[in-house]
């Protein structure tokens, strides 16, 4: 799965794209990717270009280049023409505005935060989960606050919501559809190239309802994936066109797509203090040629570029916004993701989406 490093003067060259285009199509044809559940085999199994064998499924090229080419992505109006922030990534701790001191998220800070976000106009996800409420509501009143408090939100491709059991997916799905809402259901990975078990079987229980459905993946330098940079892109590409080619052959009664949310991540990680490192200039890179990528298979290009390493609404995380902000809009990026987000994801405040607002 290797890919010898190339030369980097700051973005990929046209050839070096084709190359990881040609070794990714290899990768997917000759390696292949494990899809544990029968069903979901069951299904594959007749497919001409597709072999199985135990879990492992690999694909041929053309299977991919179809899929590539239905991918169907619909954008809202306001994309076209709006500087958008994709304000929040379901985290489940905040700065308490009264007290100033981190807490457990509630369902008034979901209610909150939600409304603050309509202000900007705010579009993807909800920004927290209300961890005062039964574990297994949480994901039903995430999806129920967004539709009651936010024209945006969870009601475009931008959303990326978890709908972890079949029976809260339908629910959802009831509820998106009394209300008129965008309803979707996502794929994530496990790299490298695997899936998990529940998730292929809420898909699989979704396969009759004729909704979009998407694949997404993750795959982090040295841990997940090979250590360099370069091999963690083309493992990104492969693990994305072998999923998008498993969807594309199973839910035929809608289209499916790559997120542009999480399209090509290729996430760098610091093995000393073993953490991510966004925020940082080689998480900007990886940025880089996710949005050049996008470009090359026609995929609209969000940055997440609102995500950084300062652990709260400071000079620190404006500094590492801004810069990698301003590059991404550079390279053509108009929607950019994770406003408001702190330490790494791990954290939500109010104050730091006020402050991407005015960096936007």
């Amino acid at each position: 799965m290797f890919i010898e490093e190339f030369k980097l003067s700051g973005g990929l060259s046209k050839e070096q794209i084709e190359k990881l285009h040609e070794k990714a199509l290899y990768l997917v044809e000759n390696v292949g990717i494990n899809i544990p559940h029968k069903g979901i085999l069951k299904r594959l199994v007749d497919y001409k270009g597709v072999t199985i064998k135990n879990d492992n499924v690999k694909f041929k090229s053309d299977l991919i280049t179809k899929a590539l080419r239905e991918a169907r992505y619909i954008l809202p109006d306001y994309a076209k023409n709006e500087w958008l922030i994709d304000a929040g990534a379901h985290q489940t701790k905040t700065f308490d505005l009264d007290t100033g001191k981190l807490r457990e998220t509630t369902l008034n800070d979901l209610i909150n935060l939600i409304k603050l976000g309509e202000v900007y106009g705010a579009v993807g996800s909800v920004p927290v989960v209300p961890l005062d409420q039964p574990t297994y509501l949480q994901e039903i009143l995430m999806h129920k606050v967004a539709y009651e408090y936010s024209n945006r939100r969870c009601n475009d491709i931008f959303e990326h919501m978890d709908k972890q059991t079949t029976l809260a997916a339908k629910y959802i799905l009831e509820m998106a559809r009394t209300a008129n809402k965008w309803f979707t259901f996502g794929i994530w990975m496990i790299s490298p190239r695997g899936f998990d078990k529940n998730n292929l079987e809420v898909v699989y229980n979704l396969l009759d309802e004729g909704i979009p459905m998407y694949i997404a993946t993750m795959p982090i330098a040295g841990v997940s994936s090979p250590i360099t940079m370069m091999s963690t892109i083309l493992q990104s590409m492969f693990e994305s066109f072998a999923g998008l080619t498993m969807l594309n052959l199973i839910n035929t009664k809608s289209f499916n797509y790559i997120p542009p949310n999480d399209a090509f991540e290729a996430d760098p990680f610091d093995m000393r203090y073993s953490s991510f490192v966004y925020g940082s200039a080689e998480f900007t890179r990886a940025q880089i040629f996710k949005g050049q990528l996008c470009k090359f298979y026609n995929i609209p290009y969000v940055a997440k570029s609102m995500n950084p390493a300062g652990k709260e609404a400071d000079e620190q995380c404006a500094f590492e916004v801004g810069t990698h902000t301003l590059i991404t809009a550079l390279l053509g990026a108009r929607t950019f993701r994770t406003g408001g987000c702190v330490s790494c994801c791990e954290i939500y405040s109010a104050e730091q989406l006020v402050i991407d607002y005015e960096i936007i």
